[in-house]
């Protein structure tokens, strides 16, 4: 029964010491590097991974293939309180704060690399770590060499193509399509810019929109260029053909304003009368006008020595084809200020009178009293002198005294 008890004893010491030993070990963290896909012309990287386990810090010393790439930077991949120390060929990133520790799988570190020329399609490239270390606070683990290769692809062809293209107000001839590289637009003369849209399919690749501003008339080429992050490069080019605008009766204006001042209405080119006021210190307008068709000519008159009131501006449009074309503004222009106000009028004496002597409310008040008085007393009459107050007095005094 004893030894039965002392083996239970023994056993049951055993496995608490196992358990312990158990809890108190931990899972050492691991370390993982991915080289990305390396294509000729481009940039690339190499991404140090770490497999969690309460890791606060990593540090390290790397070595590359110094004649086929060249180091461009290290980017620390962790958000502060994680701070990157970096030396020749060395790193150290931790965290400040002792709070925040790497506990899963977590990109740390991106080495960004660019390939040096000479460096052909199907050369390996090769990066290693030559030593890391990683802490918990309480443990250090060391790691030793470990390589990394990769071979230079050949660059996939760009995608220089748009997706949309658009002349707003306008339709463009053929309707678009990404494989068509020219296009046709017509505008009428009056035009002077165009407001081009364009979109590449590829959201790396620029967009360059260039000769929006039109020439005064014939055509305008607009290009659209669309440039990849390799430098490759396609055009598309709008051709913009200017319409001269002409109607009955001559060519029409394509502007109309005077300097300084609003005419009313707004211009329209269909619209000939106008008018504007300025005030009397202005003596004369300067009239502004475009043409919308080339070679048309104009001739303004009645523009200067402006007299108070009513003046007449004309503005001759002369066409190129003979016709004539004429607008007219009225210029009214304002009278002197004398800097004096109007003269007040004498007060009306019979309105004065009026307005003079007991306040409204008193004058209703006494007529109230009156009335009320007027009241009380015809009623006491009566009550004193039921047949009337004149045959009493006649009975009093009697008739020939009442008249003598």
């Amino acid at each position: 029964m004893k030894k039965t008890l002392i083996f239970c004893l023994c056993l049951l010491i055993s496995v608490s010491a196992a358990a312990v030993f158990a809890f108190s070990v931990k899972a050492a963290p691991e370390v993982s590097a991915e080289f990305g896909k390396v294509y000729k012309g481009e940039h690339f990287s190499v991404i140090l991974y770490v497999e969690g386990g309460g890791v606060y810090g990593v540090s390290g010393a790397f070595s590359y293939d110094e004649s086929k790439m060249a180091l461009d930077g290290i980017r620390s991949l962790l958000n502060s309180p994680y701070k990157l120390e970096t030396g020749a060929n060395s790193f150290l990133v931790y965290d400040t704060s002792m709070r925040n520790p790497i506990n899963s799988h977590t990109p740390v570190l991106e080495f960004e690399f660019r390939l040096l020329d000479g460096t052909g399609v199907g050369e390996e490239l090769t990066f290693s770590f030559n030593s890391l270390t990683l802490s918990d606070g309480e443990s250090d683990y060391t790691y030793g060499k470990s390589e990394f290769k990769a071979n230079v692809l050949e660059a996939p062809e760009e995608n220089l193509f748009l997706s949309s293209l658009a002349v707003e107000g306008y339709e463009l001839s053929p309707a678009f399509s990404k494989d068509v590289y020219n296009y046709m637009v017509k505008v009428d003369g009056s035009v002077k810019r165009l407001a081009v849209k364009a979109e590449a399919e590829d959201p790396d690749s620029k967009v360059e929109i260039s000769g929006e501003v039109l020439s005064e008339s014939g055509t305008s080429e607009v290009d659209v260029k669309v440039t990849g992050k390799r430098g490759g490069e396609r055009t598309y080019r709008i051709n913009v053909q200017k319409e001269a605008v002409t109607s009955e009766g001559g060519g029409k204006l394509a502007s109309l304003g005077v300097e300084g001042f609003l005419i009313s209405p707004r211009f329209d080119p269909s619209r000939t009368k106008y008018a504007v006021y300025v005030p009397y210190e202005t003596t004369s307008v300067k009239v502004i006008s475009e043409v919308a068709e080339e070679g048309s000519e104009i001739t303004v008159e009645g523009n200067e020595d402006l007299s108070v009131g009513d003046n007449f501006v004309t503005l001759t449009l002369n066409s190129p084809d003979g016709t004539k074309e004429t607008y007219e503004i009225k210029v009214v222009r304002a009278p002197m200020y004398s800097g004096k106000a109007e003269e007040e009028k004498a007060p009306d004496k019979k309105a004065a009178a009026a307005t003079d002597g007991l306040p409204l409310w008193v004058v209703l008040l006494l007529c109230v009293v009156f009335l009320t008085g007027g009241a009380f007393g015809g009623y006491f009459l009566h009550k004193r002198f039921p047949d009337g107050v004149i045959v009493a007095f006649k009975k009093r005094f009697g008739r020939t005294k009442l008249y003598k």
